[in-house]
């Protein structure tokens, strides 16, 4: 098992540990969790307790220009990525609560926080569907903007390559 602690904006760091073939990243004081493959070895990532909780899963192409998203609380629909598409997907996120304490709805709301933050670095995000239909009341949405903000800085120490266009 290998760890790295990597110093990101704004003073937070996130705590990466490989466990086998998954990446996991945290944060201290934070409650959220992201673990993260390849897409050849999407079956580990799935298969962990984590990944059967509500969660944003995130799909990173190979040239980091294209995220998709998918809210599941099913990790057997994220399964069919591997099966060919359109785009040409690397790595897979899921990002997560580490108890079972996000439900879809807060997802779908981290989902169109994440997209509007990924769309402004440049980054063609797909969102799920719902994203465009939520209508949330900004008072109570200040623990996900802080919970997406976080998952962004644990995001980026994972290696993720959206928006990081080298042009």
């Amino acid at each position: 098992m290998e760890d790295r602690t990597m110093g990101q904006p704004f003073g937070q760091t996130a705590t990466l540990t490989r466990e086998g073939a998954v990446l996991v990243a945290g944060m201290a004081f934070w409650t959220g969790r992201i673990i993260s493959s390849q897409v050849d070895d999407l079956t580990a990532l799935t298969d962990r307790p984590e990944a059967s909780h509500s969660a944003l899963w995130l799909l990173d192409s190979h040239d980091g220009r294209t995220a998709r998203m998918i809210v599941t609380d099913d990790p057997d629909e994220v399964l069919p990525v591997r099966d060919g598409g359109t785009a040409s997907w690397n790595r897979i996120y899921c990002i997560t609560h580490v108890d079972d304490m996000l439900s879809r709805r807060r997802c779908m709301r981290i989902a169109a926080i994440m997209s509007d933050r990924l769309h402004a670095s440049g980054t063609r995000c797909i969102p799920p569907a719902a994203v465009a239909e939520m209508t949330v009341d900004e008072r109570d949405d200040s623990d996900m903007r802080i919970f997406a903000a976080h998952a962004m800085i644990a995001l980026t120490a994972s290696g993720l390559k959206t928006g990081w266009n080298e042009e």
